[in-house]
């Protein structure tokens, strides 16, 4: 009994006289998975910029007071932000394991991330089934919420409809007179998809015009001569093309040269562009950036 009441009282007595950092407990943190590519074509133009704008972000939110309300508090309701940072190269069978293994082993409270619609296809319903909040930040393939219905999976950003639905409607617009049209696309969900918008919104407003020939190259095939060959041949009026920044400089730079020929015949289009305001310069490097955290993944050449 004396033992006990002796024990008692020098726990009351560590109690007062303890700090209170001691006693109170520190917050878990809040895990966000950021999946991005780190290595890869897609790493310049989209995931070493995606990477460094979730570690400015972390940075500024866990120091509280740097962004403005509601975002001027420290954490997520007081929970500071901890990045698990994973590369999204590699392709969807190793991305819908490291989803798994970011839920189920590391326990992340959440996902964001994926560049890639194949990606993104492949790992929502995953993400559905291990009832983890996903956001995928850029895939453009607009499938995902057509072909399913999810609780756990949400896209805060447009898809590439609205953009290849867009060009079909401003060539038909401005452009008269053309007869025939083409396509270079990467086969894969974002390249067939945008073709399909735009050739299916197309062909409804011109039922009469011909496709030439849709070359689908496989994604990241560097190169690109045979298919450019042959929409060269096939001389249309038009042609669509979902290549993006990461994928290849050459094709552009050579369908580029070839539109040229065409685009002068539609003076609708010259007064589009001479009406168009001149873009607004943007500081070489935005003053949040500067405050980044150094990377250790070296920029994509």
């Amino acid at each position: 009994m004396k033992k006990s009441w002796s024990l008692t009282i020098a726990a009351i007595f560590l109690s007062a006289t303890a700090p209170d950092g001691l006693l109170a407990q520190e917050p878990k943190p809040f895990t966000i998975g950021v999946v991005t590519f780190l290595s890869g074509a897609p790493a310049g133009p989209f995931g070493i910029p995606a990477k460094i704008a979730a570690e400015v972000f972390a940075q500024q939110v866990n120091a509280g007071g740097k962004l403005p309300a509601p975002y001027d508090k420290v954490g997520f309701g007081g929970r500071p932000i901890e990045l698990v940072i994973i590369d999204e190269a590699g392709g969807t069978t190793k991305q819908v394991s490291e989803l798994r293994n970011l839920v189920e082993q590391q326990s992340v409270d959440m996902i964001v991330g994926y560049t890639s619609s194949g990606d993104c296809l492949a790992v929502a319903p995953v993400a559905e089934e291990l009832k983890t909040m996903t956001l995928l930040f850029d895939c453009g393939t607009p499938r995902i919420f057509e072909e399913a219905d999810y609780e756990y999976v949400f896209r805060p950003v447009a898809t590439a409809t609205m953009d290849n639905v867009g060009a079909a409607l401003y060539v038909n617009e401005t452009a008269k007179k053309f007869n025939t049209y083409a396509g270079i696309n990467q086969n894969y969900a974002w390249g067939q998809d945008a073709w399909n918008d735009f050739e299916g919104i197309l062909k409804s407003l011109r039922p009469e015009v011909t496709l030439t020939t849709s070359q689908m190259p496989k994604l990241g095939a560097g190169q690109y001569n045979t298919e450019i060959s042959a929409i060269l041949g096939s001389k249309p009026d038009i042609i669509h093309s979902s290549f993006w920044g990461g994928a290849t400089r050459r094709p552009a730079t050579r369908l580029t040269t070839w539109c040229r020929r065409f685009l002068p015949r539609s003076s609708r289009m010259r007064r589009h562009r001479e009406a168009t305001p001149p873009r607004r310069r943007l500081p070489r490097r935005s003053p949040l950036l500067s405050r980044a955290p150094p990377s250790r993944v070296p920029r994509a050449k």
